[in-house]
């Protein structure tokens, strides 16, 4: 049973959510034929059995269709603040597979970052675990032969500055800054703008940081507090940060798909793009005046 179902929550968070839906009911028409448009479109792709770059690129893909449903699901109950922290891995998503399909270089490199993230788990396992629990980890196969294999492997991949000269120690993963940096040079812009404000703003959600914090409090002009918030009350629900944004990032992703693969068609997406065009200019009496420059961002490519 639904831990919602028949209780406090489903009372309290009904008449918002009935009010949210008869607000933007045509952005969540919108959105759901434009999801339902993308996974019909995931068949088409024309994926050989030996396409390593083609097979990474379309999980990927898979990955964020999972995150652009999330979003909306998320967003449609009015659990709002976690759907906006989505859009944040959506981005993520959105930035790797620009990334992999730059070409063999780079999809070796996002190859590096499991790997590098492995060794740092072993070696925090070894340095800092008990001693019980690190047998247990290591009882099959041990720490120095799990690190050598993980060492092998990226020395196998035969990628330059992976290691430095002069420590011969292994360097950083490459950031999410850096992998936005060689993207196509006609998307930089865009992505960067998206990375230095947007980015960082679904971040303070995320990580939980003080500015995240003050919406579960209500105090008076004096400064003191006289009511603790909780529910629906502190769901931050912007139609423009959440919903045009996170449709504006399956747009570029089916860029890269149809550079990739030739498929979705490009006038087929830019189709739902002017849809979006229409619907963002009725909500806009509805929209913070500070949060209508998402909206002019999102359509830069429109």
């Amino acid at each position: 049973m639904s831990i919602e179902e028949n209780n406090y929550l489903s009372k309290v968070y009904k008449p918002y959510r009935q009010n949210l839906y008869s607000k933007y009911n045509e952005a969540f028409e919108l959105f759901k034929e434009f999801n339902l448009f993308l996974y019909k479109k995931l068949t088409d792709i024309p994926l050989k059995d030996n396409d390593t770059q083609g097979k990474i690129i379309v999980a990927l893909f898979i990955k964020s269709l999972s995150t652009f449903q999330a979003i909306f699901n998320l967003f449609g109950n009015y659990y709002c603040n976690d759907a906006k922290s989505l859009t944040r891995v959506l981005f993520e998503e959105m930035v790797n597979i620009g990334y992999c399909s730059k070409g063999e270089d780079e999809l070796k490199r996002f190859s590096t970052l499991e790997i590098i993230n492995r060794i740092k788990m072993i070696d925090t396992i070894h340095n800092d675990f008990k001693k019980e629990m690190k047998e247990d980890f290591f009882k099959e196969k041990s720490y120095e032969k799990q690190k050598k294999e993980l060492y092998d492997k990226l020395h196998n991949l035969n990628i330059k500055g992976l290691f430095s000269k002069k420590t011969k120690k292994l360097k950083p993963p490459i950031s999410i800054k850096k992998r936005i940096e060689r993207l196509k040079s006609n998307d930089i812009n865009e992505i960067m703008d998206y990375y230095k404000t947007y980015y960082r703003l679904a971040s303070i959600e995320v990580h939980s940081t003080p500015g995240s914090l003050g919406k579960y409090f209500k105090f008076d002009n004096k400064g003191n507090l006289i009511e603790i918030n909780c529910g629906p009350k502190t769901e931050e629900c912007s139609i423009a940060q959440i919903i045009f944004t996170s449709i504006n990032f399956m747009h570029i992703i089916c860029d890269y798909l149809y550079d990739c693969f030739g498929v979705p068609k490009k006038e087929e997406v830019d189709n739902f793009i002017k849809k979006l065009d229409l619907v963002h200019n009725k909500y806009l009496k509805y929209i913070d005046k500070d949060l209508i420059k998402w909206i002019k961002i999102s359509r830069k490519n429109g």
